[in-house]
């Protein structure tokens, strides 16, 4: 009888504990934000990603991945970096917030204009990450791996700081050139771009200055119709398909005829027949089955439907 007692403390004391480091645990889980409302409604248009370790772990399980990446040995690498983020509140724990970071951001890759000199073609870009970890953590981690990283695409850089808005920010980049990487931090948010003139953007829409993609009309429209659980998603805004228009047939006309009136008169045809019938292009990712599934949706203007 005593030992029959024992046993039913025992379990009773067990399921308290198990509730309890389940409640922690979930109390551990950063609530997703709606990224869009760090990428600013002047953007051409942008990629959103909201989970980066199911990415990593959809990406490996694909057949195409299986049978193409043990070729180059890595296939093995991108399946064990996805499970390890998938636990990145035990990295944090044990003290890798480079894991932790990684594995909590919710990611946002935005395109604010297309520079064209030439035949040379240069997006400017920002990629934003809310990675829901301590200010402090992020920075530390940025002051580490950022030299790292523009030492690997500049070789010796030369390091800046500078602020905009009362944000400071670090540029790194060499004497004479134009190819810049500029970081900067808004609590736990990491904005990296290529121009100041995407950082500035983001930091405006970040800080409220400026509006953001979150009040774009036809964005909520869009999204149903390349499916509510992607596991990547995109959306050009009218202007942006404008300006891709205008860039296409420019590089185009430019090609076969050599002159750039003809080429820009071509332009302003195309671009002028996008303003009349469209307004956005959806793009989004999902994984079933081994397979890759992309999704594309031309939004046309209600008139033109009718």
């Amino acid at each position: 009888m005593l030992k029959s007692t024992a046993v039913r403390i025992v379990l009773v004391l067990l399921a308290v504990l198990l509730l309890a480091v389940g409640g922690w645990l979930y109390r551990l889980r950063p609530n997703q934000i709606e990224i869009v409302t760090y990428v600013p409604e002047s953007a051409l248009g942008f990629l959103e990603i909201n989970d980066l370790p199911q990415l990593l772990t959809q990406t490996s399980s694909t057949k195409a991945w299986q049978q193409l990446a043990p070729a180059y040995g890595i296939s093995s690498k991108l399946d064990f970096l996805g499970k390890v983020s998938r636990v990145g509140w035990l990295a944090s724990l044990t003290g890798n917030q480079e894991a932790a970071i990684f594995s909590q951001a919710q990611v946002a890759i935005v395109a604010t204009s297309l520079e064209v000199r030439g035949e040379a073609v240069k997006p400017r870009l920002a990629l934003v990450a809310e990675t829901h970890s301590r200010a402090s953590a992020l920075q530390g981690v940025m002051e580490k791996r950022l030299p790292e990283l523009a030492q690997s695409l500049f070789g010796q850089a030369e390091k800046q700081t500078s602020e905009y808005a009362g944000v400071p920010f670090v540029s790194f980049g060499i004497n004479g050139s134009e190819r810049k990487l500029l970081a900067a931090r808004i609590d736990s948010e990491l904005i990296l771009a290529n121009h100041e003139e995407p950082l500035r953007a983001c930091i405006d829409a970040r800080l409220g200055r400026a509006p953001s993609m979150a009040g774009n009309f036809y964005l909520p429209k869009a999204r149903p119709t390349v499916g509510a659980n992607v596991s990547i998603f995109g959306f050009v805004t009218a202007e942006g398909v404008k300006r891709l228009l205008r860039f296409g047939t420019y590089m185009a006309a430019g090609g076969i005829v050599g002159k750039a009136a003809l080429a820009g008169a071509v332009g302003d045809v195309f671009t002028d027949f996008s303003a009349k019938t469209c307004d956005g292009i959806a793009y989004g990712t999902s994984f079933a089955d081994g397979q890759v599934i992309d999704r594309y949706a031309l939004l046309f203007k209600p008139e033109l439907t009718e």
